[in-house]
């Protein structure tokens, strides 16, 4: 996929306050992993403390995470993700997948 000119503004516009939520309210190693219908808050293994969201800060995420989510309905197929932490936002399409249940552990 490649984003013309205005994509590319539109995607640092609605990024850039994501970004800077992350580095309001998260400590430096959490992303943030979206999807045209999915925003999942992830925190690094074996960071000293665990996060643990309020509800204004449940809120506040969910607020300014919508716009990104409409944005990539609106310019994306289904396959394209979107990775930010607190330095950048990465635009991510994906080109092959293996799902397997072989080694689930019941």
């Amino acid at each position: 996929m490649i984003l013309n000119k205005e994509q590319k503004e539109s995607f640092k516009k609605i990024t850039s306050p994501l970004i800077k939520w992350l580095n309001d309210n998260c400590n430096p190693y959490v992303k943030v992993v979206v999807d045209c219908r999915i925003a999942e808050i992830l925190e690094t293994i074996g960071w000293r403390k665990i996060m643990i969201l309020n509800e204004e800060q449940q809120e506040s995420f969910e607020k300014i995470i919508r716009p990104l989510i409409k944005w990539l309905n609106d310019n994306c197929c289904p396959y394209v993700n979107v990775i930010i932490d607190c330095r950048a936002a990465e635009l991510l399409e994906t080109v092959g997948i293996t799902i397997t249940d072989d080694y689930l552990v019941d």
